[in-house]
């Protein structure tokens, strides 16, 4: 059976009338549909890949009272899991020029993060690696390879961390901003924000550190350091992908990052620019 129609026959079970229907695009997920009840209200209904699943769900089940994560309305079999529909558009949707309310956003991280860790999380540094880059200069690689290693020994207490906090991953609704398919794991504060900082410079929107802090409340040790290791990683990913929309807005911020040689100066500069 392949993921449309198993979508349908979950709906057949359960009353749903499918309205539209995605396959999964990023590995985060096998299918992403919305679906209406007999009420005529809106679901999401998803499924994810089954190595994420059960961390996805309890994250967000962990999330469920702060308000800032979609809310879950049911799990359904196969690891399905219907959820509630968010109206409004992600942060992805919006053009580098429109404004967005990173201080909201960066309130809702904080909000997140203050939420006691689940035990059966994995370490989120186990990601913090350079092996395997092909694409970048060696002098790039090196500097991501210095920035990981310094990352690696944050001595920041761990949270528990969206970690997969890209823009199209950020939904912002009338109630405010909310995250949704989390990859989670437990870390440094500092991954969230940095990943979110360098993959809105990707998408051409750069220099939202400094008000994504000033809505967190504080400034997690070794941001820099995650935060240069962070648009490396996106730019080698982008590069190996040939998404040139992407990589073509993070090469100059990487060599920039490059000319500074002290990822705590460029951090600086980003700051000051904002």
């Amino acid at each position: 059976m392949n993921d449309r129609a198993e979508c349908l026959d979950i709906c057949r079970q359960h009353g749903l009338e499918l309205q539209s229907f995605q396959e999964g695009a990023s590995g985060a997920s096998r299918y992403i549909a919305c679906v209406r009840d007999h009420t005529g209200a809106l679901f999401l209904l998803k499924q994810s890949m089954p190595d994420r699943q059960p961390a996805e769900v309890a994250a967000l089940r962990a999330w469920d009272a702060t308000g800032c994560a979609v809310r879950i309305v049911d799990e359904l079999e196969g690891g399905a899991y219907l959820a509630e529909w968010l109206g409004g558009r992600s942060l992805a949707e919006l053009a580098p020029s429109e404004p967005a309310d990173f201080v909201a956003i960066g309130k809702m991280l904080g909000t997140l993060h203050d939420v006691t860790p689940l035990a059966s999380l994995r370490d989120i540094r186990d990601r913090l690696s350079t092996s395997g880059w092909r694409q970048l200069p060696p002098e790039l690689i090196a500097l991501g390879e210095e920035s990981a290693a310094r990352a690696l020994a944050d001595p920041a207490p761990l949270v528990m961390l969206h970690g997969d906090l890209v823009p199209s991953n950020v939904m912002l609704t009338e109630a405010g901003p909310k995250v949704i398919d989390p990859f989670p794991g437990v870390g440094p504060p500092a991954w969230d924000i940095a990943q979110l900082a360098a993959a809105s410079a990707g998408r051409g929107r750069r220099r939202v550190i400094r008000p994504l802090l000033h809505g967190y409340g504080s400034s997690p040790p070794l941001l820099s350091d995650m935060y240069a290791w962070m648009l490396l990683f996106f730019l080698e990913r982008n590069l190996i992908a040939g998404r040139a929309e992407f990589s073509d807005n993070l090469m100059p911020v990487a060599l920039e990052l490059l000319r500074t040689g002290d990822p705590e100066a460029f951090l600086r500069s980003e700051c000051e620019a904002a």
